[in-house]
């Protein structure tokens, strides 16, 4: 399993020589939705929906399958994967090793820690590539453009989604409206060396393969964007909010 150190050393040899590069991070909820069918049933699958969308949820797991199948197509193509560490009693763990590891022989992939992109912001390595950047993009529900503007960068896009219904009331359709709009704008926008952050749950993950498949780098750093926006979404953004602000 690749250090927090080897990630950061890959993607700053992929943004200086421009080259495509994708990191996704799958956790629990991706694994009940790539369980379904399968492993998980719907009312397993809903426990994630709820969380991701609220009342925006589709009712019929069925709508979730192509989904599932992009999340899947943006683990095969993602340079790294971070996953959970193995417990014995980890059946998510479990689901996700069979899924993608068993069945899409992806054990051939570069595999880090799902959380390896808050050990790199409690290292402060994010501020030091960010802070280097002339442009950047970032896909999430805060507005973080000022954020990064303050430590140097002059040009940042930002592509809104709505927020995880779990932390902040969504007031919009995420999946699959706002999804679909969000692929043809970044089919459109890309463009060779592209740097992205993006935080945006499971949908997210899917657009990082987008980026990268345009040549462009995205980078899903989940939740640590929330500290960016200093919205305390987790209990580790709550109890040490300067280690996850910029």
């Amino acid at each position: 399993m690749l250090t927090a150190k080897d990630v950061m050393d890959i993607i700053c040899e992929h943004v200086t020589e421009r080259r495509p590069f994708s990191l996704i991070r799958l956790g629990d909820g991706e694994a009940r939705l790539l369980g379904y069918p399968d492993f998980h049933d719907v009312n397993e699958l809903q426990h994630s929906l709820l969380i991701w969308y609220g009342k925006y949820r589709p009712l019929d797991g069925k709508v979730m399958l192509p989904l599932k199948a992009q999340v899947v197509t943006a683990a095969q193509n993602a340079n790294i994967l971070g996953l959970p560490k193995k417990k014995a009693k980890n059946k998510m763990h479990r689901v996700l090793v069979s899924q993608l590891i068993g069945k899409l022989d992806l054990i051939k992939h570069e595999i880090a820690h799902c959380t390896v992109t808050r050990e790199i912001q409690r290292q402060g390595w994010w501020r030091n590539l960010i802070s280097e950047q002339d442009a950047i993009s970032v896909i999430g529900c805060f507005d973080v453009r000022q954020t990064l503007c303050a430590i140097g960068v002059k040009d940042v896009r930002w592509y809104p989604v709505p927020s995880e219904a779990k932390y902040v009331k969504p007031i919009a359709q995420h999946y699959p409206q706002r999804h679909n709009e969000l692929i043809e704008e970044l089919e459109r926008d890309v463009n060779l060396g592209d740097l992205f952050f993006v935080g945006a749950g499971p949908n997210g993950k899917v657009y990082c393969d987008v980026i990268k498949q345009q040549g462009g780098i995205a980078i899903d750093i989940g939740s640590v964007m929330d500290g960016w926006a200093r919205v305390e979404t987790r209990p580790y953004i709550k109890n040490y909010p300067e280690r996850y602000s910029l």
